[in-house]
């Protein structure tokens, strides 16, 4: 049996990429969701795929040996203590490093995370010293350190792009594009209801939690929308995607000051979880899609040449002409 951690809406994308790659996931495989569960994330499961899909939530919003037991006990409830093949989404979250702590496996693969998969990751001393140190010493019989934290350990890593975890050799890296983008095509055609519009729209703005999580001030990341929005003039239908990290509040904020700007657009909020990947397979030929710097923008620009996605302009040199991206 397989095992797979997914702990967001763009973590079960990569889910079924891998369960339809050939050399990845051989046999019968279960999902374990670790994230918050809804409509939105079930949506986008192939139920008839796996063998069983489980969705797991901590008793804790901290690392404790609390969320330790509780994890211990769902795996041993459901017979999930062992497994031929684990993949896990993002490996250096504690929540997965729980799970991978506790499951005895013969392989293990890391799926990318994002964008953060595609820099040279280095740890400072700081860094160093406390995943080292005071998590080995404190938190020994709780989580240990996987992937990023222990490259030597994964032996495969599955991403969109070849361009993905640098420090790897070739030789076990595995791009996942094609299936990715076969199933997220697959789930695009299946959207309904609310989405019908989704034809009749000019552009997509992608917000992101940066100050929401205290990384940039709230008037540096609404400069950044605002710049961008700034070249719509005479636009028609104007979707704000929330990210799924993104809280109710902090989002609606942002909509209050963007529809009070920009009065002569026609903004509307997707509160949804639905990854852009899915929603870019419905967007007309010539839609722009604006991010600071997101995954699914830099996803989407690969997916669909016929759509203008745009960047911060401050992150050029971090994208590095890796995607097709303009920057504003």
């Amino acid at each position: 049996m397989n095992i797979v951690l997914a702990k967001t809406p763009y973590h079960v994308l990569l889910a079924h990429a891998a369960l339809a790659s050939e050399g990845v996931l051989s046999g019968k495989a279960t999902l374990i969701y670790l994230g918050i569960d809804g409509p939105a994330v079930r949506s986008l499961i192939d139920w008839t795929n796996w063998d069983a899909v489980h969705f797991f939530s901590f008793p804790s919003k901290r690392i404790s040996r609390k969320s330790a037991r509780a994890a211990r006990c769902f795996l041993s409830a459901n017979k999930l203590c062992s497994a031929n093949v684990l993949l896990t989404c993002n490996d250096v979250n504690w929540r997965t490093q729980l799970f991978i702590s506790q499951i005895s496996f013969s392989s293990l693969v890391v799926a990318e995370d994002g964008f953060a998969a595609y820099a040279n990751y280095h740890r400072n001393l700081a860094g160093w010293l406390y995943a080292e140190t005071y998590l080995r010493l404190f938190y020994s019989d709780v989580t240990f350190h996987y992937g990023k934290m222990n490259r030597a350990r994964a032996d495969m890593y599955l991403s969109i792009s070849s361009d993905a975890f640098p420090w790897c050799p070739e030789s076990r890296k595995k791009v996942v594009f094609e299936e990715f983008s076969r199933y997220c095509f697959y789930l695009s055609s299946r959207l309904d209801g609310g989405w019908n519009g989704l034809s009749s729209t000019s552009a997509v703005l992608m917000t992101q939690p940066l100050s929401d999580q205290g990384h940039w001030r709230f008037r540096d990341e609404m400069a950044v929308y605002s710049r961008m929005l700034g070249s719509l003039a005479g636009a028609g239908r104007v979707l704000v995607k929330k990210h799924p990290a993104e809280g109710f509040e902090g989002f609606s904020r942002k909509m209050s000051y963007l529809k009070e700007w920009f009065k002569d657009l026609s903004l509307e909020a997707i509160y949804s979880d639905v990854p852009i990947e899915v929603i870019v397979g419905r967007l007309p030929p010539g839609a722009r899609i604006f991010s600071i710097v997101s995954t699914g923008a830099l996803n989407a620009s690969l997916m669909r040449e016929d759509l203008q996605v745009f960047c911060d302009r401050g992150v050029a040199d971090k994208i590095g002409g890796r995607w097709p991206v303009g920057f504003l």
